[in-house]
């Protein structure tokens, strides 16, 4: 029943393509007596194909590295660049992070390294502490209804993390050193041996993490208890490694390795007034994958292959956390095979079919080692019926089918006009899925427990925005949306002081986002983004229908601005999250938090020297789940490249 299941679903994705196929060939016929047309539509068909990836009826926001300039940075410190990103800590640096996009929680954002899902091993979220910036060449956002072809997850948008890539010949080094007994380190090369590119970078970090907060006691109306208190138990150390190799066989042909391996070891303090002294977790992650890529006809198809492990141990000998000692030992696998075909008939014509197989599982005895397969179809068509692209049309969709959840599907429509004078508009409609992760399913760790019963989610989403842009000089984007999300999965205080997942019915979300960049001279540019955010629980259940979803800000915006001046620079930013509420019943609320950063330095002959200040407010608040942020830090940060 499944397999037939999953056969009707792809061929049913596929007649979309079929029929578009057939009106494309029809123009193709029709243009042959043009005089000499097959060199021009060569051109353009190679230009078009490479810019499928940007999906031009999207509001893609690309941030680099290079944007914050030289120093000591998460992947948080990039994505907050961005409207309607919300980053969620769980301690401060070295700790677990994750990012969740439009009013969707960080488990309901798909986060993908180089086109290849990442595992959620907390139950809410990607863990991105893993992952050094320094790895990096973009950090992709793909907000609401365009996001969905990325597959299970992205019910508010996904994220695409593209690792560096292959250039010249050279290397880099960076030494960074500060607050908190933190050090971070991270050094690579590139070369060429027997044709191909190579690129091998390392990484690590290792901070004590112990800096001092306020605590209210759990009474926040009695002053009278309240003292300061250092963070304890709190210190992380990272290693991580990226190999890339890129070798063209000829032909045009050419055959892409790429290898990541983290290893962290990290302190458990816990939340305020259940804190540890012992609880400790440790993992160990391993990403590789192998592509083909080769032309076919008037396209190019890519063959793929992935193989992910990551092993997480967790370790409560105290019973700090829940009351009761705790060990585990987990390890999650996920294998994956992919082919993707995508080609362009004509100048107007843009098209995309793929195929691609998983298989997932758990190793833990107390579940059964659990596990689970899934073969997806997707194809996709985009059309731009005059030269200039002042309209394209896109429309797509993907069938997935789970060895547990069944057949799942992913429509997506969207559309871009260009108005003249630099104005441009956008408008994407999309269903998106998301079937539980194995962490959601089997997790039991520290305040975190698993529930096997949980339910596939699912949304409905809309957007529209407008652009204007005056050369490079000025962009602005106001965007507008919706979106109407069932079967939500949220955790909920448990027994024993543990939280557990669970289904808890719908809820809508809607928004305004604004951005803005200014380049005022060739040394001076601006930057701004404004969030508004309107969430209401439609769960049905007494003491919190109608009320604000928990850890959605309704307010959140971001400034920042960069100078460059000879071997002088300076960069600044400035980043507030409005007051949200940590409870379903909105009776508890977290304070509006400010972020001020700044970092200045010099630059000597392939040397830069930089001095950063992080949070210079010193704003000390918690995050959800009542764990302490760190206040004022400064860091020293020296790197030089060749």
């Amino acid at each position: 029943m499944l397999f037939s299941q999953i056969l009707r679903g792809i061929l049913l994705g596929q007649v979309l393509v079929l029929l578009l196929c057939q009106q494309a060939l029809a123009e193709t016929e029709a243009s042959e007596s043009d005089q000499n047309p097959e060199q021009e539509q060569i051109e353009i068909r190679a230009k078009r194909i490479e810019e499928d990836a940007l999906r031009p009826t999207a509001g893609l926001v690309v941030i680099r590295p290079e944007d914050l300039g030289p120093g000591l940075h998460a992947i948080a410190d990039l994505a907050r660049m961005a409207p309607a990103v919300r980053v969620r800590e769980l301690g401060g640096l070295g700790q677990p992070f994750t990012l969740g996009l439009r009013g969707a929680a960080g488990h309901q954002t798909r986060i993908l390294l180089d086109g290849m899902p990442l595992p959620d091993g907390m139950g809410a979220g990607v863990d991105l502490s893993f992952l050094p910036v320094d790895f990096l060449d973009r950090v992709e956002i793909l907000r609401g209804a365009a996001s969905v072809g990325g597959g299970s997850g992205a019910l508010g948008g996904r994220v695409d993390l593209r690792t560096r890539t292959l250039g010249k010949a050279g290397w880099f080094a960076r030494l960074s050193a500060g607050s908190f007994g933190t050090w971070s380190g991270a050094g690579g090369a590139a070369w060429s041996a027997g044709g191909a590119k190579v690129m091998l970078l390392l990484s690590g970090l290792s901070t004590a993490g112990d800096f001092s907060f306020p605590d209210d006691g759990g009474t926040p109306h009695n002053p009278f208890d309240d003292q300061e208190r250092l963070r304890e138990n709190n210190d992380a150390r990272r290693l991580g490694l990226l190999l890339k190799i890129d070798k063209p066989l000829g032909r045009g042909f050419r055959l892409r390795l790429m290898q990541t391996i983290h290893a962290h070891d990290r302190g458990v303090a816990g939340m305020l007034g259940f804190t540890s002294r012992e609880a400790r977790e440790q993992g160990l992650g391993s990403l590789s994958s192998l592509s083909l890529t080769a032309p076919l006809g008037p396209g190019s198809l890519e063959i793929g292959a992935d193989l992910q492990v990551d092993s997480r141990r967790f370790n409560d000998p105290l019973g700090d956390l829940t009351g009761v000692p705790i060990h585990q030992d987990q390890e999650e696998k996920s294998a994956g095979v992919g082919a993707r075909y995508r080609w362009a008939p004509l100048a107007s014509w843009l098209f995309s079919t793929s195929i691609e197989g998983r298989h997932e599982g758990l190793w833990d005895v107390r579940f059964g080692d659990p596990s689970r397969m899934s073969l997806a179809g997707s194809s996709a068509a985009e059309w731009q019926p005059w030269r200039d692209g002042r309209l394209a049309l896109s429309m797509a969709m993907r069938l997935e089918a789970f060895e547990r959840d069944g057949l799942q599907w992913a429509p997506a429509l969207g559309l871009r006009w260009r108005l003249g004078d630099g104005f441009c508009f956008r408008l994407n409609l999309a269903r998106a899925y998301r079937v539980p992760s194995f962490s959601e399913l089997y997790m039991e760790a520290g305040y975190a427990v698993g529930n096997p019963e949980l339910e596939v989610e699912k949304a409905w989403s809309a957007d529209a925005s407008v652009a204007w842009e005056k050369q490079d000089r000025l962009k602005l984007r106001l965007t507008v949306f919706y979106s109407r999300h069932e079967e939500l999965i949220v955790f909920e205080p448990g027994a024993n002081f543990r939280y557990r997942p669970l289904n808890v019915g719908a809820a809508d979300l809607a928004g305004v986002e604004l951005e803005a960049k200014f380049r005022l001279s060739e040394q001076l540019g601006l930057g701004a983004q404004y969030s508004f955010l309107y969430s209401v629980d439609r769960s049905g259940l007494p003491n919190r229908e109608g009320n604000a979803l928990p850890g959605r800000p309704a307010h959140s915006a971001g400034i920042w601005t960069s100078w460059d001046l000879g071997r002088w620079f300076a960069r600044g930013g400035l980043h507030w999250v409005g007051p949200n509420f940590i409870n379903a019943a909105n009776t508890k609320e977290l304070r509006a938090r400010w972020l001020l950063s700044v970092a200045a330095g010099v630059k000597l002959d392939g040397f830069q020297l930089a001095l950063q200040g992080l949070n210079l407010l010193n704003n000390r608040i918690q995050d959800v789940r009542g764990l302490p942020l760190p206040g004022l830090g400064a860091y020293l940060t020296l790197s030089w490249r060749i």
